[in-house]
């Protein structure tokens, strides 16, 4: 399991501040919607 790049991280909270569900996030990024909610409850807002 690779770690999520600093990418990956601009990409969640661009997504998350566009209203993007987590498991769509998953979708686009390729990870499992675990690990997008984990990196969403690591830097909440």
């Amino acid at each position: 399991m690779a770690h999520l790049t600093k990418e990956d991280r601009l990409r969640i909270e661009n997504m998350l501040n566009a209203g993007v569900a987590a498991t769509e996030m998953s979708r686009n990024l390729g990870e499992s919607h675990t690990t997008i909610s984990r990196e969403i409850k690591k830097y909440p807002a």
